[in-house]
């Protein structure tokens, strides 16, 4: 049996408080302990010696000697390196060098990116795949060494950020949303996320800035102070332009607190605003509780098709005997007036195959039949969820300004409601109910949609105006207590986007103060206008941050 060869230098192990009084030879398992020294420690106890780092262990734990140098644990070994054919750097230029650190920071990334759990690569048949084919020097990464270097990520991502706001000379917008986790559990959560424009490259930008669990109660007094600490961490405390939150009262209560400590501008006229999409998922909801007996009842009729395998099979072989397109049901979602949308619209694709072979069963007695009045209740109602489907998605967008698109698709919505409303009923009951939604939330146009409206080079302060008075009269908003309500409605926008107009030329435009006078009196004028206000605008679902030229 071989033995380990002694160092000449024993007093070795700067890596320990004892000293190495002598290097003892040893006949043991000359594959683990080629790599190592057993070492006579001051204390009289003995202990092994790596070759390569000078690290001391336990002389009597071969597991842990043979892990030490095989996976291997040694830094040392892990920096050498590997004999046979070297390897090119992507570039074909530089000789390939295999770094361990780089590659838990490469897999830190890549779990981070794409929402993977922490033991993703906890996995002994991974790591020989590695060792064999791609890397032997490759040591497997546990998942508590994942957590680990995550979190390093993200404080350091977060410190950047932190000092980016810093520096920042733009506005910035948030979004903030409380929910409950599924399934019973009963802990409840609270994100916000931050929204601005990079100034340099005018692209539009969002982080989100905090993620955590949120106790309960969720009371207004609880909701600002997790979002005011927030806003202090990230420096954020002089750039907060506007924030959205969905329609709950303990939010419009925490918005107060928020407005009463950071002063926004214009006294807060866009500090605050609700989720659009929101708004219009409780107006389609309450006008779908008005048709819920045509809803079940169409159900009802899909059902006696769909739920049955052996009428379903036949039902296909039907479709394509004919040549009809034939698609599968699509049941709606409680909570999810699109999913109610989505099921109307595949069903009327393929009527005349559903209304064929329902009639053909009702025949033969194995279904109720169903009354063609039915179908032209769905298809009318349809028409008006289309165009509410479209808006949602529309207002839903995240890789484009939406602000500057709510008047058009609220006109939109409302006169398509009006037009549902001289059908009779149940239509009319159903479009009274909607409109009665939109007019609470929409009585009072928030600003910051109306003067996104009006930076908008599509509908400039002309259309914007125009969009105001429209709808002011689609939801019977002038009535005989207010009967100039449209007019009123955009006096306010105009004096609004005045205010905004001020705030900005103070900030970024001239100090030229006749300069100033003269900008406004063209742009705001009663009379014509004597200069044209040429706009480029990016604006998110939240706010908006302009920059204005003049010709």
């Amino acid at each position: 049996m071989a033995t380990s060869s002694a160092h000449d230098s024993v007093h070795v192990g700067e890596s320990t408080t004892d000293t190495v009084i002598r290097v003892v030879p040893t006949k043991r398992n000359p594959e683990i302990w080629s790599h190592f020294d057993l070492c006579e420690m001051a204390n009289g106890k003995r202990k092994a010696r790596c070759h390569h780092c000078l690290g001391f262990y336990a002389e009597t734990a071969n597991s842990t000697l043979k892990q030490h140098v095989e996976k291997p644990f040694c830094k040392a070994l892990k920096q050498q390196q590997v004999g046979g054919q070297t390897s090119m750097a992507s570039d074909g230029a530089n000789i390939f060098n295999y770094n361990f650190n780089m590659v838990r920071d490469e897999m830190a990334k890549f779990v981070i990116q794409e929402s993977l759990p922490f033991n993703h690569f906890d996995n002994q048949r991974y790591t020989k795949m590695v060792q064999r084919t791609l890397q032997p020097r490759y040591t497997h990464v546990s998942r508590a060494t994942l957590r680990r270097d995550c979190l390093k990520l993200w404080k350091k991502a977060k410190l950047e950020l932190i000092s980016y706001f810093e520096k920042l000379e733009t506005g910035v917008n948030l979004t903030s949303d409380v929910w409950s986790a599924p399934h019973g559990s009963p802990d409840s959560y609270i994100c916000v996320t931050a929204h601005w424009i990079e100034p340099a490259t005018w692209q539009m930008m969002k982080r989100t800035i905090l993620f955590k669990l949120f106790d309960y109660p969720h009371t207004g007094e609880a909701i600002y102070k997790v979002i005011d600490k927030c806003i202090t961490t990230y420096k954020l405390e002089n750039k907060v332009f506007s924030i959205s939150f969905d329609n709950a009262s303990n939010n419009t209560s925490a918005v107060m607190r928020l407005k009463l400590k950071y002063n926004p501008i214009c006294e807060g006229t866009f500090f605050h605003s609700r989720c659009v999409a929101h708004i219009i998922n409780l107006a389609v909801q309450d006008g779908l509780k008005v048709i819920e007996t045509q809803k079940e009842a169409f159900k009802r009729m899909l059902r006696s098709i769909f739920s049955n395998t052996q009428r379903h099979s036949k039902y296909i072989k039907t479709c394509k005997e004919a040549g009809r397109i034939c698609l599968g049901p699509n049941w709606d979602v409680a909570h999810r007036w699109n999913s109610t949308c989505i099921m109307f619209e595949k069903a009327i694709l393929q009527k005349e195959s559903l209304i064929e072979f329902h009639n053909l069963l009702a025949s033969r007695g194995k279904c109720s039949a169903y009354h063609p009045s039915g179908w032209e209740t769905i298809e009318n109602v349809t028409q008006v969820l289309q165009v509410f489907k479209t808006s949602t998605k529309t207002l839903s967008g995240v890789y484009y300004p939406t602000s500057s698109l709510v008047l058009h698709n609220l006109f939109k919505m409302c006169l398509k409601v009006n037009e549902l409303s001289v059908r009779g009923r149940p239509y009319c009951d159903m479009a009274d109910t909607m409109k009665e939604k939109l007019r609470k939330y929409f009585k009072e146009l928030p600003a910051v949609f109306t003067c996104a409206a009006a930076l908008n080079p599509c509908f400039n302060i002309f259309g914007a105006g125009s969009l105001i008075e429209k709808i002011a009269h689609q939801l019977n908003l002038n009535t005989t207590q207010e009967p100039n309500f449209g007019e009123v409605a955009k006096a306010r926008f105009n004096d609004q986007l005045t205010k905004l107009f001020d705030v900005y030329v103070t900030k970024y435009g001239s100090t030229a103060s006749h300069i100033h006078a003269a900008m406004r009196n063209a742009a705001f004028g009663e009379g014509s206008i004597k200069c044209i206000v040429v706009t480029l605008v990016v604006v998110n679902s939240v706010g908006m941050v302009g920059r204005t030229f003049y010709k």
